[in-house]
């Protein structure tokens, strides 16, 4: 004799469809987000990129690439452009590696600032005051 509340029949299923409304009343109303910790340390991962050099005699670019294999000096690419070979370095230690290369063998290049300079350059236009020039 099954009869309602028993745990047999008719019974089961009210009991399923009340748990599935409870559920369903949980998830709407309650911060799911909560429930994953925050990871406060973690910074979404974005690509440092560092500033080019041009170098301005592109009949040179053999000698260099050369040069930048036996010291080790990485580069993502290097690209012909009007003025020469635009080189893009992996880090800003491979960019200054570079630049000293460049003054040691006298090769004519054109440099831009890097971007971690500018950024503090900018910085200290907008005190009033700078430390760092003796002002």
């Amino acid at each position: 004799m099954a009869g309602k509340g028993d745990g047999e029949g008719e019974g089961n299923i009210l009991k399923l469809e009340n748990q599935i409304a409870v559920i369903k009343y949980m998830i709407m109303f309650t911060n799911v987000l909560a429930w994953v910790p925050e990871d406060t340390t973690a910074q979404p991962l974005r690509k440092v990129r560092v500033t080019p050099i041009v170098l301005r005699d592109a009949s040179r670019w053999r000698g260099v690439n050369h040069k930048f294999i036996s010291l080790g000096i990485k580069f993502e690419r290097a690209v012909a452009v009007d003025a020469g070979i635009r080189i893009i370095p992996k880090s800003e230690d491979d960019y200054r590696r570079i630049i000293r290369l460049f003054r040691e063998e006298e090769v004519p290049h054109h440099t831009f600032p890097l971007s971690t300079l500018r950024e503090e350059h900018s910085c200290c236009n907008q005190r009033s005051t700078c430390d760092t020039f003796g002002n």
